[in-house]
């Protein structure tokens, strides 16, 4: 088996120089060895925290390094022999935690210990968290159902996982094409067209756009002729036909398991973990917003990837490590996102394992013709999603299953939101912008319409989460778990953002994702964190100064260092 990390002075170091069966091995052994470990805490007559727990989550701490690595390198690696390879490694451990979940001689000694409380008050808080949450989630894994029950669940999340799976590489894989003459491109960035295909047709030239993020948004925002935008915006929504089909099996089957653990519904059951605790206050919310808004108007798996090592400002301690993968490429995932790649937490001797995180983009590739130009919207969301890059670097628990981002999910979103605001502030504008002839800074009169124009599009982008929030809490809350999942998301889009696309084709819903990566009735999230960001932000940094040490300190101690192994409330 080939190693998957390596020793440095910093801690270990990953190594992405896997071949597709190196990856699919270390997949095996780690499971394997996972495996062996539940095996010997089933078989645990004198069932302890420290007999039982510890081993246990022991081994997790490893097998999320594994996992993790599996995870990015299906979206981003840099082969298709890779991504594949990858994709079977993530199955494999999948498949492993749900067996998991519903194995009850070890739910039999993890319920013991749950029990003693005596025993459980004497731990430490996030201890006494771990027996809590592992004994709950074990509990809507339906380990209290008979055997019939029980594998009729785990053979749904099996297939639900797979479903998953082939809806995001569905949409990863089919990227939407068409093609307009300059005159149709009125207002497309000069340095945009040499990213394009052109063919002469008719004896017009014709360029090809694609709905890749380089593309489409330089044509959604800057292009002049409606109809272009329209053109775009269609194509875009509506690829992948069959993931409807798809999502209409994922819906029934997310149903079909809550009802199995005696919910009603799948957003009843998901949301009992979260701030939410339910449906009603999410839809509360949301129902409010929508209400308002009515008002009118190096070692590294490509040459492209950076490595970023971050150390403690007052002593140089280091924290972690985070890599840049920004720039677009063929068979990549469209969109930006961060993904861990090791998780932090404590060893037995009291020394902590540091985390390692990736920040992954599709920017468009610079040329020797075009320099590297990144747009303001581009700032925003590389801001956003440092915030989650920080969020796994700087917290330190015991448990890799609190790591970071590890957090309820209607949370999870509040401290990257939170950072987003640095990209609309004068000072850091000034010191981040230059002009990349001249190299002079942007001028204040530029930096001050950027952010008056901050707003100007608020309403309109609230409304279009407000019309996937309410779709996801729609489909996710039905009595028997059939809905036609195009015609709701038309009503919605004509009911709440008040745009009618008429009778052609029009299924957003195919492409998604979000409802197969982990936020299934949990979409709200995105606009219930950010009341939480917005007071981070304005109660503390905007009135003592974004650069203000001590409330950059107090933010990374109270907010990020705890990861999940409190409540966020």
């Amino acid at each position: 088996m080939s190693t998957i990390s390596s020793n440095s002075l910093s801690g270990t170091v990953p190594n992405f120089k896997l071949s597709p069966e190196d990856i699919v091995s270390n997949a095996k052994a780690c499971v394997s060895k996972k495996n062996a470990v539940l095996a010997a805490v089933a078989q645990e007559a004198c069932p302890t925290f420290e007999t039982v727990f510890i081993p246990i989550y022991e081994a997790d701490n490893t097998c999320k390094h594994f996992q993790w690595i599996s995870n990015l390198l299906a979206d981003a690696g840099a082969t298709e022999d890779i991504r594949d390879a990858a994709t079977a490694a993530s199955k494999l451990f999948m498949e492993q935690n749900s067996q998991e979940s519903v194995n009850k001689d070890v739910y039999k000694n993890i319920h013991a210990v749950y029990e003693n409380r005596q025993k459980i008050e004497s731990l430490s808080l996030e201890d006494q968290r771990l027996v809590e949450k592992v004994n709950f989630e074990y509990q809507c894994s339906g380990i209290a159902l008979d055997n019939e029950k029980r594998e009729h669940l785990l053979s749904l999340k099996n297939e639900l996982h797979n479903l998953s799976l082939e809806f995001s590489k569905n949409c990863s894989d089919q990227v939407g094409k068409f093609s307009a003459t300059r005159e149709e491109l009125d207002g497309f960035p000069e340095d945009c067209f040499e990213d394009l295909e052109a063919a002469e047709e008719n004896g017009t030239i014709r360029y090809v756009l694609t709905t890749d993020d380089p593309i489409y948004f330089p044509v959604m925002q800057f292009v002049t002729i409606e109809s272009t935008r329209m053109k775009m915006y269609m194509t875009d929504n509506n690829r992948c036909p069959e993931n409807i089909d798809i999502l209409q099996k994922i819906i029934k089957l997310r149903h079909d398991m809550a009802q199995l653990l005696g919910y009603p519904n799948y957003s009843e059951f998901i949301l009992k973990i979260t701030m939410a605790k339910g449906p009603e206050a999410v839809n509360s919310m949301l129902d409010d917003l929508c209400a308002k808004l009515a008002e009118p108007d190096e070692n590294v798996w490509h040459s492209t990837v950076d490595a970023y090592e971050v150390q403690d400002s007052r002593d140089s301690t280091y924290l972690g490590k985070f890599y840049t993968d920004l720039y677009s490429r063929d068979g990549k995932s469209n969109g930006a996102a961060c993904y861990g790649i090791k998780p932090g937490f404590m060893h037995r001797d009291g020394t902590f394992e540091h985390s390692i995180a990736a920040l992954v983009g599709n920017l468009a590739i610079p040329t020797t013709n075009s320099p590297e130009l990144i747009s303001h919207d581009d700032v925003v969301t590389i801001m956003h999603e440092l915030g989650h890059v920080f969020h796994r670097l700087l917290s330190k628990c015991k448990w890799a299953k609190f790591q970071g981002t590890s957090v309820e999910r209607d949370f999870v979103e509040a401290p990257s939101q939170m950072l987003e605001n640095w990209a609309w502030n004068k000072g850091v504008l000034s010191k981040i912008s230059r002009h990349y002839k001249t190299g002079e800074p942007l001028p204040d009169k530029d930096i001050d319409k950027l952010i008056a124009s901050r707003d100007i599009f608020a309403s309109t982008s609230t409304l279009s989460q407000l019309v996937y929030a309410k779709f996801d809490m729609c489909i996710h809350s039905t009595d028997d778990g059939y809905v036609d999942v195009v015609e709701l998301y038309r009503a919605l889009q004509s009911r709440i953002s008040m745009s009618n696309v008429g009778g052609r084709r029009f299924i957003p819903a195919a492409t998604f994702t979000h409802l197969v990566e982990g936020y299934d009735s949990r979409y709200y999230a995105y606009l219930w964190s950010e009341v939480f960001s917005a007071d981070m932000f304005y109660s503390r940094f905007l009135q003592d100064g974004l650069d203000n040490p001590q409330t950059g300190m107090d933010y990374r101690n109270e907010i990020l260092l705890p990861g999940g192994s409190r409540d966020a409330m």
